[in-house]
């Protein structure tokens, strides 16, 4: 396939420029609920819809809650929200570096799928670390309970080429997920998939598009 001219990167957050790992999350749900991380994650499956209207911002995060504590009656506020983002590790300095670099050759967007408490924990990390300009590392920052759209639905991805005026095949998406990763591809994107936080992008500050790697 021959190189694209890449002029626009879309970022993912979590995983791509934080380091996540959600197996976390589940232990700490199942330490305060007395289940199994099978059990609750064949909960999670079951509740979906609850996690999805969080993410979009369809519920507020007292509703969150309230949808918690119905599948797990003994688990307090304050476990909930201690556990729900415990999943959310560091943020690489190395990464804002790069970010930096990149911008200057790039138009760069963030597009998130989150919701209100991560947020409000990834902004505690970031103050913790003395960072106070991280959006500023972008274009633009997305996120999906503000703006009511998720990955992987077409409408996300969509929206964002329409508010930025990007050609899809001049534009490159960088997410951690195969599903994600395939959306964006359908709708004629570049694509690169990130696996074990790790973010191997020094081919972008050669100023070169490319192709999802085989």
């Amino acid at each position: 396939m021959a190189h694209k001219i890449l002029k626009n990167l879309i970022f993912d957050l979590g995983g791509v420029i934080i380091n996540l790992d959600f197996n976390l999350t589940i232990e700490k749900f199942a330490h305060y609920t007395d289940n199994t991380p099978n059990l609750i994650i064949d909960s999670w499956r079951d509740n979906f819809e609850l996690f999805s209207q969080y993410e979009i911002g369809a519920i507020t995060h007292p509703q969150f809650i309230s949808g918690i504590q119905k599948m797990y009656q003994d688990i307090s506020e304050d476990k909930i929200n201690e556990a729900w983002c415990a999943m959310l590790l560091d943020l690489p300095f190395e990464r804002l570096e790069m970010l930096k670099r990149l911008k200057q050759k790039y138009n760069l967007v963030l597009l998130s799928n989150t919701n209100h408490q991560h947020i409000e924990s990834f902004n505690q990390i970031l103050d913790n670390a003395g960072i106070d300009d991280f959006h500023q590392h972008f274009h633009q920052v997305y996120y999906s309970y503000e703006i009511g759209l998720r990955k992987p639905e077409a409408e996300v991805f969509e929206f964002v080429l329409e508010q930025h005026n990007f050609e899809p095949d001049q534009t490159m998406f960088i997410d951690d997920s195969i599903e994600n990763c395939d959306a964006a591809e359908a709708l004629g994107m570049q694509v690169y998939r990130v696996t074990r936080n790790q973010l191997p992008l020094d081919f972008l500050d050669n100023g070169a598009g490319t192709s999802r790697p085989a």
